[in-house]
């Protein structure tokens, strides 16, 4: 049995996750939001498009999706990313899924997490000189993408 998508994300699936994140993109969700990070995912799938990659069974490996202003924002388990050939697949879909909503999307990515810089590269994201600082000091760097 292969790994499908589930749309729209429910609050089992970021429960699901929550248990396998890198501490690195726990910290970053912390940092974004000011909150616990289950709090935070359960926030961002009440706003906008999502999506979830589960696998056979049923576990959530990866969430993404897109607010109403194109602000894209996605996060990964640990098992998501030992299994990286198959999820490239489903984020690479994910994009063309949002595209389809907002023909111009950005996400902002945690300064010190340069796993999630390199995936938002990989992705075709450009990299900006825009930044922004959170509390408690935390910078974020803008990434862009045109359909």
């Amino acid at each position: 049995m292969a790994l499908h998508l589930r749309q729209p994300v429910t609050t089992i699936d970021a429960s699901s996750l929550a248990l396998d994140v890198r501490e690195l993109d726990r910290e970053e969700w912390v940092a974004a939001s000011g909150v616990p990070l289950l709090v935070s995912l359960n926030r961002a799938i009440k706003h906008g498009d999502n999506w979830a990659v589960l696998d056979e069974e049923g576990r959530c490996l990866a969430i993404w999706g897109v607010n109403h202003d194109g602000n894209a924002w996605m996060i990964a388990t640990n098992a998501a990313q030992r299994r990286l050939h198959e999820m490239h697949t489903f984020f690479k879909d994910g994009i063309a899924r949002m595209h389809e909503l907002h023909p111009e999307i950005d996400a902002w990515a945690y300064s010190k997490n340069h796993l999630h810089h390199k995936w938002m590269l990989r992705f075709g994201f450009k990299q900006t000189d825009q930044e922004v600082t959170t509390y408690p000091g935390c910078r974020f760097i803008r990434f862009t993408r045109s359909a």
